[in-house]
């Protein structure tokens, strides 16, 4: 009897506390809630309608592919006071890897229903109270990003699930892809499409009881209309789950000033209450911390049983991911013996191009360097010049040479070998902006990257 009873609960507790709505049609298996809740602040408030512009780590639990995003490292702490006393909490952290387009990301998660009561049916078929239990679930997990290609991400992650009901435990491992693709209709426009297929993997199994994986697959497009500072994103996300319906989210994020975020969304799962969530959104800029500290709250009803609200806090820290060392580290394994430098085939050039220091630079400041001498730079001046040159010539007047190597490093990188050796000969002939060294090792670079 005892062991009747004890299904009787987990039944229950199937009914209850997955995010399913309990009055329609209930699902065969049990299938872990800490894998349905939206487990960060910014996720909820837009009711989880964010497949297609979530980034950094807030990917975690969401689409994979955003952590490609980030270019700083990242911590995030998450608690949930969900309805029927049940809570949830989380940590993650998020680490770039420096030279890379990589990024790697750990979260852990902790669900807790609380204390529930423990009875026992006597001889007589009346309960009697015996003391009390909690029902848990943590998971592990971690995600792997890395961006291919120009405006395009893909990621993973992968999550170890214990699951303990009553009497009983499982563990399943869990898996999740997903991809992102951005378009830049003009300067402040933004289309991003994305899919994503979370949670497939092995089975959670309690006693002798089988439960398949509950499988989603989700398409999402989204709008940004603005800039970094100011900006309106809505989004609407479609969703599949495997031997259920389609349930779509519609979500709506506005930022003000890099200060403030309002968020609201709509998600047509949640039967149990409006449909509605809300979110706020606060960025408190800090000394410590360069990109600031980030509070985010979500507040989502659930009509009879409760309400939902969600607090996260999260910040950016160290330097930013940065490109211009790589070429310390390839001297370090390998020492070539000349580096020459390849001006475009309809110019032939014998040997290397030297760079020279005019005396009259020895007396100026040390940031000025390399500068040609007035002569040489009037000649240059009158010298015709295509549109799509004087571009250029533009741009580089505008930046540090880290930034102007960061530049030509990312479009070899992405393969626009075009534009990597137009920047190259232009900074030799006109502005020598680039050092000798980093000149040579992109130019080296460059030059290999042809030829394959």
């Amino acid at each position: 009897m005892k062991k009747i009873f004890c299904k009787l609960i987990i039944l229950a507790i199937t009914l209850v506390f997955t995010t399913d709505n309990i009055f329609a049609k209930p699902t065969k298996t049990y299938d872990g809630i800490i894998l349905a809740v939206p487990l960060t602040a910014q996720n909820a408030g837009a009711a989880s309608a964010n497949a297609a512009f979530v980034s950094g780590i807030n990917s975690l639990t969401s689409n994979p592919a955003g952590l490609a995003t980030a270019n700083h490292q990242s911590i995030l702490f998450s608690h949930i006071a969900h309805f029927q006393n049940t809570n949830f909490q989380y940590l993650a952290t998020l680490l770039p890897i420096n030279y890379t387009n990589v990024n790697i990301g750990f979260d852990i998660a902790y669900f807790s229903s609380g204390n529930i009561e423990k009875t026992q049916i006597d001889n007589n078929a009346n309960f009697i109270r015996i003391g009390s239990y909690k029902n848990y679930e943590y998971l592990i997990g971690a995600g792997y990003a890395i961006n291919p290609l120009k405006n395009l991400n893909v990621g993973g992650t992968i999550k170890f699930l214990q699951s303990n009901l009553a009497d009983v435990s499982a563990n399943a491992v869990r898996c999740s892809l997903g991809t992102q693709k951005f378009f830049d209709i003009d300067e402040l426009t933004k289309l991003a499409i994305s899919f994503d297929i979370r949670n497939f993997g092995s089975e959670l199994k309690y006693d002798n009881e089988k439960n398949k994986s509950k499988e989603f697959y989700r398409i999402g497009a989204g709008l940004m209309i603005g800039n970094l500072s100011n900006y309106l994103k809505s989004e609407l996300n479609i969703e599949y789950v495997e031997s259920d319906k389609l349930n779509y989210y519609i979500g709506l994020d506005a930022g003000i000033s890099k200060i403030l975020n309002l968020r609201s969304g709509y998600e047509s799962r949640n039967d149990a209450g409006n449909k509605f969530s809300f979110g706020l959104g606060f960025n408190l800029v800090s000394s410590t911390f360069e990109k600031g500290i980030n509070f985010d709250y979500a507040y989502t009803p659930y009509g009879e049983l409760g309400k939902s609200h969600k607090f996260s806090v999260s910040f950016e820290f160290g330097q930013q991911r940065d490109f211009s060392k790589i070429h310390t580290q390839l001297k370090k394994t390998e020492q070539p013996k000349t580096l020459n430098y390849q001006l475009p085939q309809q110019q032939n050039i014998q040997t290397a191009p030297q760079y020279t220091i005019p005396q009259n630079i020895q007396q100026q400041p040390q940031t000025q360097q390399y500068k040609q001498p007035q002569a040489q730079q009037k000649n240059n001046i009158q010298q015709q010049v295509s549109p799509q040159q004087q571009k250029i010539n533009a741009i580089q007047q505008n930046q540090s040479i880290d930034q102007l190597f960061n530049k030509i490093l990312f479009a070899i990188l992405s393969n626009d070998l075009q534009t990597a050796q137009q920047l190259l000969n232009n900074d030799f002939k006109n502005n020598r902006v680039l050092p000798p060294d980093k000149f040579i090792f992109l130019n080296k670079m460059l030059q290999e990257k042809l030829k394959k």
